[in-house]
C-alpha cells in the first residue's frame, strides 16, 4: 500500500475525522467527517488553453500554440478539461 489513514480532528466541528494521504499516482489527500459532513480532497484537472497560457505567463514562462495543447496527451483518469 502507498497512502496512510490516520484520524484528524474537524475544523468544523472538532470531532474525530478520517483523513487518508496517499503519493501514487500523484500526491493526494482526502478526509470526511462523519460527524458533520465536513469533506476535503485533491481535485484533479487539466487546464483550458487559455488558463495553460495564463498559468504559464505568471511563472514567466512562454505560452504554447493551439497546435501544441492539441498534441498533449492527457489521462482521462487524472481528470477533465476546464
Amino acid at each position: 500500500m502507498s497512502g496512510c489513514s490516520s484520524d484528524g480532528e474537524c475544523p468544523n466541528c472538532h470531532k474525530d475525522m478520517y483523513c487518508y494521504t496517499d503519493y501514487k499516482p500523484f500526491d493526494n489527500v482526502t478526509g470526511e467527517c462523519l460527524n458533520c459532513g465536513f469533506n476535503y480532497f485533491t481535485d484533479t484537472y487539466f487546464d483550458d488553453f487559455g488558463n495553460l497560457n495564463e498559468r504559464r505567463k505568471d511563472f514567466g514562462l512562454k505560452p504554447i500554440t493551439k497546435k501544441q495543447y492539441n498534441k498533449i496527451k492527457r489521462n482521462s483518469a487524472f481528470g477533465k478539461c476546464k
